[in-house]
């Protein structure tokens, strides 16, 4: 049995048991706009020699991690040592036009899970956080140790993250997400769709259903179109 079998067969196994299908939906800047939280508390703190507001070094860098004269050490052992704070867990804002679209989405093909590839050991606070922002009701699925990962030959967290959403599969049909990355590491025959907030993706090829979303609305709109599978009954 592998690793994610035997992290995430109980999981399957009850949605099975519920008759839950649906979409996963990520976490961190796709609906909780985090990456701006840092790049506002960053210029609030470090230097700008550019003069750029948050959202044009958004707009140039896409992350804070990108910035090339915020990137220290330093920086970063910054960042790293309060992402994970309560009160921030706590206290991240809402991407723009997320908790609408999520919950339209919910309307038109169940939201089971938000798999995230925060530390599982945070799942409990990150579902306040959603219940705080009034998002549907789902499982949080965080990622694992990376000792336990690699004994399962995991690399990464877009590796992981493929992985449960190949074995949740067809109980998870797809994924809304930010970050491209987890695109490189589905497998050809992966069935699922993923909509991916990322100018990246149009230029990169998938033997998947891929689809570029520049907003929530066009995520729901583009779930509405292809989407046969309506709010299971339970």
């Amino acid at each position: 049995m592998s690793l994610i079998e035997q992290l995430y067969k109980p999981v399957k196994d009850e949605f099975i048991r519920s008759g839950l299908e649906g979409i996963a939906v990520d976490i961190d800047d796709t609906i909780s706009a985090t990456n701006a939280h840092w790049v506002r508390t960053l210029v609030s703190l470090l230097k700008n020699p550019e003069g750029l507001s948050p959202e044009d070094i958004i707009s140039k860098y896409r992350y804070a991690k990108n910035v090339p004269y915020w990137a220290s050490d330093d920086v970063e052992a910054y960042v790293q040592g309060q992402f994970l704070n309560e009160v921030n867990l706590m206290n991240y804002p809402v991407v723009d036009g997320a908790l609408k679209g999520v919950r339209n989405l919910d309307q038109l093909i169940r939201v089971i899970a938000y798999i995230t590839t925060r530390p599982e050991r945070v799942a409990r606070i990150t579902s306040d956080w959603l219940t705080r922002q009034s998002f549907p009701p789902a499982k949080v699925i965080g990622i694992p140790k990376t000792e336990l990962l690699k004994q399962g030959s995991i690399e990464s967290r877009g590796q992981w993250k493929a992985a449960v959403l190949e074995y949740l599969y067809p109980q998870v049909m797809g994924i809304v997400d930010d970050n491209e990355d987890v695109l490189e590491h589905l497998s050809p025959t992966y069935k699922g769709k993923a909509y991916i907030f990322s100018e990246k993706a149009l230029q990169l090829q998938y033997h998947f259903s891929t689809v570029l979303c520049p907003s929530w609305e066009h995520v729901v709109d583009e779930v509405r179109q292809t989407q046969t599978t309506i709010r299971p009954t339970t």
